[in-house]
């Protein structure tokens, strides 16, 4: 009974436990939604209101404080921590923040209050306002600088932005030479120290002496930094690096150049010099040089002088560029300049031409076509000897090869040229097949001679004005050859056709060829592939056909070539005369191996047709030719039919009295 009371009393305590375990809870509320604090610098504070909402005593600690703004991260120093926080308290808490470094703009984060299980925050956000802050120049004293007349001068000042934003500083500089001074704006971060350079040029004729000014970097206030440039007496001169100048050969002429006094002295008693022996050819023959004035030159502090030299060239000296060098010098100066004179020699390319199909040089591929050079001896007394004209191609810098691989390239020699005269010749090449539609070539011209009177002196011109240019169709077909082995028959009425293709276009083509002439009965189709590669074998195909003109009366026939290709969307057709002769009448045949080729008539030219164009084949045969006229035509089409309906009687009939047979 006892025991059972005990128990009951424990259970009793228990329950009153659990009961009051069930109703305490932690809970606290921060009374602000958000705090705002500004400042411009220094130390700010803000507060805010913490309660104890709940049923317990707490500790509120904090947390967080790091905010976000334009100059990044600002952190706040959170408020004391709360000890032995009654139920139902509430207290005021403070925190704070040092922005004396901080860039203008608004930071913004949350303070966390944590109390127990319970927990609460607050939006913070911190103004930092402008400073009102400007510039201060990092450093001390005037800035010292020595050049001489007509030099630049470069240097730096170093400041510091104190304001707590960006500003703009710009730099410029009075001295009695300022307009010289380069201006120049920085951007300088908030808070940030920079060196900011300068530059200015003393000009040319400045005297000697010590010239003070300012560097002023402004913005607000602007900082005036003492300058002081001492300006060195100086002689100095300008010159232009080189001059130049064409010369005929056996002529003069005229060029200039200037001397400017830089420094800030007169200057007295200038003078040009040269070394002969740099003026002239291999041979040592020189050009012959003129001043306006080559001695006792005076020229004052800012003022110039100009000079015009004339440059002779003699009958013996090479053409091409001939370079020396100007001295000028005296009174304490030595400066040079290049004279670089191109002589011009006697022989030259007057004129290059390109004849093809195309009046705009456009040249297909395996076409023929023509460069025409003209070149003249411009001489008064000298005579040219072995005389040779070159003619070649260039793609950038490398030579446009034939179908070979070798150069495509001719050349052919002149005996001789006679002073005063001019002479024409015309080289023929055929455009290489493995070559791009578009492609372009400079056609190059060389020319070169001796002297007919001393062999020693040579004379050379060059020409790349003119170019040619690739006309490639995406598909083309070419018939470059079509002939008969005997082009005239009479006993012997068998004869054989030769035909070639070949792929000219940018793609590969399927070809159908059809050989055909109604009269002769003959009608022959072959089908095949051209590759537009000229290394394959394919690149080129030629076929044969037997022509059988037994049955053929006395006349000329013409046998029709026919190429379909590109899904026979484009054709090519060519022709040719067969002559058919009585027997015993002369035939033309073409000689065989070992054979001597007899006389032949006047012949006939073969002319081929494509859908696009007209052209003449640089492969055929010609011939002599009459067609057979439409009457004969017709007489041995109704021959034939007449035949066939007597045969298919004949037949019908045998066929009739074997069936009676057989029902028998």
């Amino acid at each position: 009974m006892k025991k059972k009371a005990i128990f009951g009393l424990l259970l009793l305590i228990l329950t009153i436990l659990a009961s009051w375990n069930v109703l305490a809870a932690d809970s606290l509320n921060i009374l602000e939604n958000s705090v705002i604090v500004s400042g411009n610098g220094g130390i700010v504070a803000g507060l805010f209101d913490v309660e104890n909402t709940g049923d317990t005593t707490l500790t509120i600690t904090f947390t967080g404080g790091l905010l976000q703004g334009p100059g990044g991260a600002l952190q706040v120093e959170l408020p004391n921590n709360i000890q032995n926080f009654l139920p139902g308290e509430v207290d005021t808490v403070i925190f704070t923040a040092n922005i004396s470094n901080t860039s203008t703009g608004n930071y913004t984060g949350t303070i966390t209050a944590i109390g127990g299980t319970a927990q609460d925050n607050v939006a913070v956000t911190i103004e930092v306002l402008s400073n009102g802050l400007g510039l201060s120049r990092v450093g001390a004293g005037t800035l010292l600088h020595t050049s001489d007349a007509g030099q630049t001068v470069s240097g730096s000042v170093t400041v510091k932005n104190e304001r707590n934003a960006a500003i703009g500083a710009t730099i410029t500089g009075t001295l009695p030479f300022a307009q010289n001074f380069i201006a120049k704006t920085e951007n300088i971060p908030a808070f940030a120290q920079q060196q900011i350079s300068y530059s200015f040029t003393v000009p040319a004729g400045t005297a000697s002496g010590v010239y003070n000014g300012n560097v002023d970097v402004s913005w607000n206030p602007t900082i005036s930094i003492p300058m002081q440039v001492t300006v060195n007496p100086t002689k100095s001169i300008g010159l232009p690096t080189k001059v130049s100048v064409s010369i005929d050969m056996e002529a003069n002429a005229t060029t200039t150049f200037t001397i400017t006094n830089t420094g800030n002295e007169d200057l007295n008693d200038l003078s040009i010099s040269f070394t002969p022996i740099d003026f002239a050819d291999d041979d040592g023959d020189a050009l012959s040089l003129a001043f306006s004035q080559s001695d006792n030159i005076d020229i004052p502090v800012g003022g110039s002088k100009t000079i015009t030299v004339t440059v002779g060239a003699p009958a013996k000296v090479d053409s091409g560029i001939i370079e020396g060098l100007l001295t000028i010098s005296g009174d304490s100066i030595s400066r040079t300049l290049t004279l670089s004179a191109n002589v011009q020699g006697i022989l030259i390319i007057t004129d290059v031409e390109v004849h093809s199909d195309d009046s705009d040089r456009r040249i297909k591929p395996g076409q023929l076509f023509e460069v025409e050079v003209e070149v003249e001896n411009r001489a008064r007394d000298i005579d040219l000897e072995d005389v040779e004209i070159t003619v070649f191609f260039l793609d950038g810098s490398d030579t446009l090869d034939d179908d070979d691989g070798d150069d495509l390239e001719e050349d052919v020699e002149i005996d001789d040229l006679a002073a005063g005269e001019d002479d024409e010749r015309t080289f023929t090449f055929r455009m290489p097949f493995d070559v791009d539609d578009g492609d372009e070539f400079t056609v190059v011209v060389k020319v070169e001679a001796v002297n007919e009177d001393d062999s020693s002196q040579k004379f050379f011109a060059e020409n790349r004005e003119e170019s040619i240019e690739v006309d490639k169709e995406d598909h083309e077909v070419e018939i470059f050859i079509a002939r008969l082995e005997q082009g005239i028959v009479s006993c012997d009425r068998f004869t054989n056709l030769e035909v070639g293709l070949r792929d000219i276009g940018e793609d590969e083509e399927d070809v159908v060829l059809e050989i055909s002439n109604m009269a002769l009965g003959l009608r022959q189709t072959d089908s095949f592939e051209l590759s537009d590669d000229e290394d394959d074998n394919n690149f080129e195909i030629i076929r044969r056909f037997p022509i059988d003109a037994t049955r053929a009366r006395e006349g000329t026939y013409v046998i029709q070539i026919t190429a379909l290709y590109n899904n026979r969307r484009d054709v090519v057709t060519a022709s040719l005369p067969l002559v058919v002769q009585r027997c015993g009448m002369e035939e033309e045949r073409v000689p065989r191996e070992g054979e001597e080729e007899e006389e032949k008539e006047e012949a006939i030219e073969v002319r081929f047709t494509s859908g696009r164009d007209t052209f003449i084949p640089r492969v055929s045969t010609l011939f002599t030719a009459r067609k057979l006229d439409g009457r004969e035509s017709m007489w041995m089409v109704i021959l034939l039919v007449l035949a066939i309906l007597v045969v298919a009687s004949v037949l019908g009939w045998g066929a009739k009295r074997v069936y009676e047979e057989r029902r028998r």
